[in-house]
């Protein structure tokens, strides 16, 4: 896998590749869902896993 490439785990037990394209800023699957309506569960997984991270960052402070 690239750095920017992350196996998802579906919920009826295929695995899926999440994509992040830094040019458009934005994710992509290669599941049915994304394939049909440019959205899914899977990149909407990715991205709030990185917006917790990130909140959590934040909210850190440095004794």
């Amino acid at each position: 896998m690239e750095d920017n490439q992350w196996r998802v785990d579906g919920s009826n037990g295929n695995k899926y590749t999440v994509e992040w394209d830094p040019y458009h800023k934005n994710y992509s699957c290669n599941c049915l869902g994304y394939t049909y309506r440019r959205k899914c569960k899977h990149t909407h997984f990715i991205s709030e896993s990185f917006r917790t991270k990130l909140r959590g960052r934040a909210g850190a402070r440095v004794v």
